[in-house]
C-alpha cells in the first residue's frame, strides 16, 4: 500500500500520538467566557509549539513493528 501511495505522490506524514490535542483542548475548554477563538480552526501542533508544549517531534507516535496493522 505504501508503494502505491508513493507512486501517486501521497506523502505519509509521521503520525502524532492522540494526546497531542490535549493542551489546546484544555485551554479552549477553560476559556470562560470564550476568548475570541470560537469558530476558528486550531492546529494542535502549531498551538503546542507557540505555547511551550513542544514541536511535532515531541508528540511523534512510536513506529509500529513491521507487519503490525493495528
Amino acid at each position: 500500500m505504501a508503494t502505491a501511495r508513493a507512486a501517486t505522490g501521497f506523502v505519509n506524514e509521521p503520525m502524532l500520538r492522540p494526546e497531542h490535542v490535549v493542551p489546546a483542548t484544555v485551554h479552549l475548554a477553560a476559556s470562560r467566557p470564550p476568548s475570541g477563538v470560537t469558530g476558528c480552526a486550531v492546529l494542535a501542533p502549531d498551538w503546542n509549539a507557540r505555547n511551550g508544549f513542544g514541536d511535532e517531534t515531541r508528540w511523534l507516535a512510536a513506529e509500529p513493528a513491521r507487519g503490525d496493522r493495528s
